[in-house]
């Protein structure tokens, strides 16, 4: 892999009785890092909520999810992804823009509606490490607030 592309892991094996063979699952990692795990948006203005990823693409699978959680509760699946395709729910594809390949989510124009938490999962299989799915999940706290106007007042 390289340059110190695959940190040391914690690995732990999991087994449950009902499967005879174990799964390896990754503990704690620095795969992937959100620079802001809060932001405080504009509403009418875009967002961007950034990843940067620490692994080549080229040496992986990828699959994962963006979703939305309402101060409600509501929750709401925004995008389903993988290395070679991306489904934007069709609710929120004028809204929304995936972008590849560092999985980051642009919300191209807030609104009330866009507060609340935004959940990133993400498996990430290394070619080269059969069995070895490292889960990576992230969540990025939104709040927006009302666009601001200055009032130039002359007398």
């Amino acid at each position: 892999m390289g340059k110190s592309t695959v940190h040391q892991l914690s690995l732990f094996l999991s087994s449950s009785s009902s499967s005879s063979s174990p799964a390896i699952t990754e503990a704690s990692s620095e795969f992937i890092h959100i620079p802001s795990l809060v932001h405080h948006g504009v509403e009418g203005k875009p967002l961007l909520l950034s990843v940067e990823t620490h692994f080549p693409l080229d040496e992986v699978e990828i699959q994962g999810t963006w979703s939305h959680t309402r101060p409600s509760g509501t929750r709401a699946t925004l995008v389903t992804f993988t290395k070679e395709a991306t489904i934007t729910d069709m609710m929120y594809r004028n809204h929304l823009l995936f972008r590849e390949p560092n999985v980051s989510l642009l919300i191209r124009k807030l609104n009330r509606d866009d507060e609340g938490d935004y959940h990133l999962n993400l498996n990430i299989e290394f070619h080269n490490k059969t069995g070895l799915v490292i889960k990576e999940e992230r969540i990025v706290h939104v709040t927006v607030d009302g666009e601001y106007f200055l009032i130039n007042v002359t007398g």
